[in-house]
Parts: structure tokens; sequence; C-alpha cells
């Protein structure tokens, strides 16, 4: 048996850990398949992914599901082939990498709030919304999300992780196996915002942190100001811009859009 260094004593072992690096690879490898395969879409058994928005947006909505979800991030991932249907992404704003880093704030703990206190739940589907203990192992954490979108055009953009914040709620199947598809999921991503400058900022300026500059290329420093958080902008969680809904289908008057 392994012997741990003095410090570093195994606590108890949390399914969230393993769950939000893989969810970093998939926005570093623009891949949506991977991004898709960790949202939580299990209707029968109530663990259906949710996006919690910080504040409404203009159209009054304040979350949606993964479906939503995953065909903005379609969108995002793969500019250049749009669904049946849907506007093609303007060129400028086609995806070309991504730097993130989700850094913990605290350690995952779990959430004894969403557990059902039935106890018959047929199938896993309790009668009151929430899970069954006997199924799902639920744990959260708040992450900073520091992400940096390079685009095609002459604007970048960036998410500063030094205020920009999420809570992670990740749910283990517990009638899975170790390896099994599925075994790790997202079952809620909250935003949580926090008063953040938000322009068109240039490396020169001396209000862009020192993380956050990029040689050769303006960038739109991405917070929490009130428009932003109330724009359709707030359908990409990453938030983008505060007029400016990438990714979504939703165009807002003459703004870009990758709707």
């Amino acid at each position: 048996m392994a012997r741990c260094p003095p410090g570093n004593t195994p606590g108890p072992w949390l399914p969230g850990k393993p769950l939000l690096p893989v969810l970093a690879r998939a926005y570093q490898r623009r891949d949506p398949e991977l991004f898709g395969a960790l949202l939580a879409r299990d209707s029968e058994r109530n663990a259906e992914y949710t996006s919690l928005l910080s504040g409404p947006t203009e159209f009054g909505e304040l979350s949606w599901g993964w479906e939503d979800e995953l065909r903005i991030h379609r969108r995002m991932f793969r500019p250049e082939n749009p669904p049946p249907g849907e506007d093609p992404v303007p060129p400028a704003l086609w995806l070309q990498a991504v730097d993130i880093d989700l850094q913990p704030l605290a350690a995952f703990q779990e959430r004894d709030d969403l557990y059902s206190t039935e106890e018959n739940c047929p199938d896993g589907k309790c009668a009151d919304g929430k899970l069954d203990r006997k199924v799902w192992r639920v744990v959260y954490a708040q992450y900073s999300t520091d992400v940096f979108f390079q685009l095609a055009g002459e604007r970048d953009y960036q998410v500063d992780g030094s205020v920009a914040k999420a809570n992670f709620v990740v749910i283990e199947d517990r009638t899975k196996k170790m390896r099994d598809d599925g075994k790790f999921l997202l079952f809620v991503w909250e935003d949580i915002t926090s008063p953040l400058l938000s322009g068109l900022l240039t490396s020169s300026d001396p209000r862009v942190p020192s993380k956050s500059v990029r040689p050769r290329r303006n960038r739109f420093v991405a917070g929490t100001l009130s428009r932003w958080e109330t724009s359709p902008a707030h359908r990409i969680r990453r938030r983008i811009a505060p007029e400016v809904e990438p990714w979504s289908s939703c165009v807002v008057s003459s703004a870009p859009s990758w709707s």
C-alpha cells in the first residue's frame, strides 16, 4: 500500500474533482461531443442539467437546460458547421483557441439539500423532484473561472478569473462502475458575479489586469457589470460582451452575433 508524505493524508473522495479537468479539456479541444457527454440528461431519475444565471437576460431568462447549453457550445466550438436551419456564425467570431483555468476556491462538499426525503422512489424517480440518495451522490464547490477566447477577428475576449466565479454541482451515479460513461455528470452550473470593469480594452490600458494582457490584439475584459448580466450575452456562461450574444440564437440589434 502506497504511503502518503506527511501532510498529504487522503481525505474522503468526492466525485466533483475529476470532472472539472475534463470540462476544461472540452474547452481547450473545442469538443462539443465531450462537453455534451458531461451534462446530466436523466429526466427519468430527476437528473437533468440546469444552467443558473446570476441575473435575468433581457428576455427574463434565469436558467436553461442541457439542450440550449449544448446548442450554444456546438456553435461556439464548431462555427464552420452550424446546425441545420440556424444562421451561420460570422467569420470574425470563429473561435481559434481557448485558454481556460478553473481553480477551486473551496473543497467539494455534499449537497444534502438536493436529496429527496422520500423513502420510496420507484426506479430512482422521486415524486418531490429531488434526487434519490440510493442512486446519486451530489457534491458542489465554487471555482474561479478564467477564460481567454481567441477569435478570428480583431477582438478577443477575456473572462477575468479574479472576479468571475461559478458553483459547480456534480452528481455521481452510484449504479455505475468507476470507468463507466456517465459515472460523473455536471448537474448544475451556477454563475456568481462580482463588479468588474467592462469595455473594449487594449494591453496598454492600466485597468487591464496584468494576467489578461495579450500582445497585439484587443480584448474585451468581460465581467459582471449590470448591463452585461441582464443582456442576452448572459447566455454564454463564460459571458462574453454586454451587447453581444455570440453563440445563442438571439441577435441583439445590429451588434455582431454568433447566432
